[in-house]
């Protein structure tokens, strides 16, 4: 978490005057098929994990090409995930995710621009100017802690490295020369992510295996703010 904010206060301090921020709050459902097959020893049919739907916050930063509508937000964010037990042979579960993202954002209807503008400032339709597709690469730290009484202090909590590309597409509304909502989707795939003390307490022999595809499904708000125009 210490690094995360450091990541976050290097940022704020390479910013020019000329800049743009961004906030962005998703709602996020996290699929992770495996982990969730994995059944309470001696309960078939109890799940040892089921998250529950996530929030994801990030900040970013904005800049551009200057001939073409092409836009790039390094963004820096966070996620968590929590599992309820929904039986007394299950325990409490969580996933963290601290991630960067290199967001490409191309404007297909506008991929010519027409100044070194702003959303609103710029001519032409709402969707237009503002229509985007956009490919995310990242690399990602997972924290996963389990409240497992049988588990050591150290096997409770793992740590992983995961890489990630993702794909979208969102929408700019100009407020003002200085303010952009956003509305977006994107669906992110990881590459494969384990779990070491999930299997633990696996009672079937077909699925002992702490490995899982892992991929995110999310819808979002974005609050893009610039201070002076580009």
């Amino acid at each position: 978490m210490k690094n995360f904010i450091a990541l976050i206060v290097l940022i704020l301090s390479s910013i020019h005057v000329q800049a743009q921020l961004g906030f962005t709050t998703s709602y996020v459902h996290i699929n992770a098929p495996q982990w969730e097959e994995l059944q309470v020893e001696s309960q078939a049919g109890i799940p040892i994990v089921d998250f529950k739907n996530g929030f994801r916050y990030s900040i970013d930063y904005w800049h551009k090409l200057k001939e073409k509508r092409i836009e790039f937000f390094p963004e820096l964010s966070y996620t968590s995930f929590k599992s309820e037990p929904t039986n007394t042979s299950a325990f409490p579960a969580d996933l963290k995710i601290f991630g960067f993202q290199y967001n490409v954002s191309v404007y297909p209807m506008d991929i010519e621009g027409d100044c070194q503008c702003p959303t609103f400032s710029k001519r032409g339709s709402v969707v237009k100017k503002g229509f985007f597709f956009q490919i995310s690469p990242g690399v990602h730290l997972l924290n996963k802690h389990s409240e497992n009484d049988i588990l050591t202090l150290e096997q409770r909590n793992e740590k992983q490295t995961l890489f990630s590309i993702g794909f979208g597409a969102g929408l700019d509304l100009g407020i003002n020369r200085f303010l952009t909502i956003t509305p977006f989707a994107r669906f992110n795939w990881f590459s494969k992510a384990t779990w070491e003390s999930l299997t633990i307490n696996s009672n079937d022999p077909v699925i002992q295996t702490n490995e899982t595809k892992l991929n995110q499904i999310y819808a979002g708000i974005r609050l893009g703010i610039q201070w002076k125009d580009n």
